[in-house]
């Protein structure tokens, strides 16, 4: 699932509302190919990944810098990196993976975002992104669940360098007797995380702005890290985050 990160107290990562399910009305063909993906779930073992366009999943920012960082960047998800918006180089890295679903969060006061992401992504859409993270990605979840996955992957939208690999590495490792994976390793509890089916009631009820850390350290549960190398997990906050992350993507380019 790809989360829209509310900006400030606002946010970040939904697509499409279709009234009960709370998804937009589109053309049929996207609901037709993840009915099909759903009917493979079945055998394969699905995994819904749902993308926040925002979300601080872990992270140590507090309300005070989240305004902040909202007044020095306006709509960060659409921010120019590479000549893309920034919130396509995590939403292009997903499409790479083979999930019974993809499901967007996606904010409803900036319609840009989900109407980039509409033939990619289901799009579950946040109408009231100032509510904060928690409640962000409790908007995807409840939509994600309609599909009956067996687990949900959690992926932040303002993350550029996050690889396929590293979404593939992180479900791998969510086996009998784990209940979450996420990517930070020893050095703490980062996105991409995966959680499986005792996490998704209280994903589904979350509120605030605290994002889904609070079921990770609460206790009760089995968490395993990924370790993903650092520089892969660099999420964008600030103007100079996002001119940093242009430098190393024009380094990436020159090397090829």
């Amino acid at each position: 699932a790809l989360v829209d990160r509310p900006q400030g107290v606002d946010d970040q990562r939904s697509p499409s509302p279709a009234a009960r399910l709370g998804l937009e009305d589109r053309p049929s063909r996207t609901h037709g190919e993840l009915e099909a993906r759903l009917r493979r779930g079945a055998d394969d073992g699905a995994r819904v990944t749902v993308q926040e366009h925002g979300g601080l999943l872990g992270r140590r920012a507090t309300d005070e810098n989240r305004k902040e960082v909202a007044a020095q960047l306006k709509d960060k998800m659409l921010a120019d990196l590479g000549g893309q918006p920034l919130i396509e180089h995590a939403a292009h890295m997903i499409t790479e993976v083979d999930p019974l679903t993809r499901v967007a969060v996606c904010p409803s006061d900036r319609p840009q975002i989900g109407e980039r992401l509409i033939n990619r992504f289901v799009i579950a859409v946040n109408k009231k992104p100032k509510m904060g993270l928690g409640h962000s990605i409790a908007v995807g979840v409840n939509v994600a669940l309609q599909f009956k996955p067996d687990a949900i992957l959690l992926v932040m939208g303002d993350m550029p360098f996050v690889e396929s690999w590293i979404l593939e590495g992180a479900v791998a490792r969510l086996t009998a007797g784990v209940d979450i994976v996420h990517s930070g390793g020893a050095h703490g509890v980062r996105p991409p995380t995966v959680f499986g089916p005792a996490c998704f009631d209280a994903l589904a009820a979350l509120d605030g702005d605290d994002g889904a850390k609070q079921i990770i350290g609460q206790g009760g549960h089995n968490v395993v890290g990924f370790s993903a190398p650092a520089p892969l997990l660099m999420d964008i906050d600030t103007r100079d985050d996002l001119e940093l992350a242009r430098q190393q993507l024009a380094i990436r380019q020159r090397r090829g």
